[in-house]
């Protein structure tokens, strides 16, 4: 209930796997996802931000990286080492999808955690639009369900239409 006595990588997976079971629910998860440069730059930034909110500055870079590993592998079921190589090289090189996919990773990432900024600002603002159109205060939950459609799920859309 509180987290106490999980794994690192277990409380990390936690908080991703919400974002990937809408997507198996509502758009499934079509052939080539886990090798699309903006689905790697989201799920590694998402990861690196749960990693930062939960632990600091107390993980090695050895722990990063298995943690890394372990969260990919059991979120696709497919090799977690291959996954985060892949995403380096993508980071490597400043491959736009994957900066483009990090970008909106950090969006819902800094919703949920309450931070908010100027780049976060279009994107709260057109989900508020959306869930709250007289003004009222809206519900986090259908928050969070707008800003995971207009960050993620109109993205995979796009690029797997």
């Amino acid at each position: 209930m509180f987290g106490f006595g999980k794994s690192k990588d277990q409380k990390v997976y936690e908080g991703l796997q919400p974002v990937l079971a809408m997507q198996q629910r509502f758009g499934g998860i079509p052939p080539g996802f886990w090798q699309n440069p903006f689905v790697l730059g989201y799920f590694t930034f998402f990861s690196r931000f749960l990693m930062q909110d939960f632990f600091g500055d107390r993980l090695s870079y050895e722990e990063i990286g298995n943690i890394s590993i372990s969260v990919m592998q059991r979120l696709s079921n497919l090799n977690g080492v291959t996954l985060v190589e892949d995403a380096m090289r993508y980071q490597s090189t400043n491959n736009d999808e994957f900066e483009h996919g990090a970008d909106m990773a950090a969006v819902l990432a800094f919703f949920m955690a309450g931070k908010m900024s100027m780049q976060t600002k279009p994107y709260l603002d057109r989900a508020l639009n959306e869930v709250s159109p007289n003004g009222e205060q809206p519900d986090k939950g259908m928050m969070f369900a707008a800003l995971y459609r207009i960050t993620f799920r109109e993205e995979i859309d796009r690029r797997f239409s």
